[in-house]
């Protein structure tokens, strides 16, 4: 028993010592742009039309504003599509020029 003791306190004050240890600093790293992009012009994420609480979700008027926010997301979509083509006819400029 005095030995389970014994190697309990030495047990606890050794962890208490490792906690005392000043922190492992990391090393900083420098990030430096390679390629100069000019920035793509991006949409903001669109507003859609709430639903009518007070009627259910197969209600004509739901239905029909489903649909309206089903086609703000498709332009929305097609925006975001677009900006991804921009970028990457730069990237494949870049590429060609290299």
């Amino acid at each position: 028993m005095k030995r389970m003791l014994t190697l309990l306190i030495v047990l606890m004050i050794s962890l208490s010592l490792s906690a005392c240890c000043p922190p492992v600093l990391e090393p900083e790293v420098q990030i430096r742009n390679v390629y100069h992009y000019t920035p793509c012009g991006v949409d903001k994420a669109p507003n859609y039309v709430q639903l009518d609480p007070t009627k259910h979700i197969g209600s004509a008027e739901n239905v029909n504003t489903l649909i309206g926010n089903l086609e703000i997301q498709k332009d929305y979509s097609k925006s975001l599509i677009n900006t991804i083509d921009c970028y990457e006819k730069q990237v494949e400029k870049t590429n060609e020029s290299n």
